[in-house]
């Protein structure tokens, strides 16, 4: 299964803070599952060292509907 996390999170810690919680939760309720977390440049955290967890490059829905 493949999950992909949208989130807020820039460079605020109480941010940064749920993102790695919610990451570290869904890793151990789903140890099988790859997830992609859109990357923003700057995003210090934990979660990018956990397994089956991926950087997924920011985009717009703009970008994506001009180039499908």
């Amino acid at each position: 299964m493949k999950l992909l996390v949208v989130h807020g999170s820039f460079s605020n810690l109480g941010d940064a803070a749920i993102l790695e919680s919610v990451v570290r939760r869904l890793t151990n309720i789903m140890p099988e599952a790859e997830i992609h977390i859109l990357y923003r440049p700057n995003m210090l955290n934990f979660i990018w060292t956990l397994p089956h967890v991926y950087k997924k490059r920011a985009y717009s829905l703009d970008a994506v509907m001009t180039n499908p």
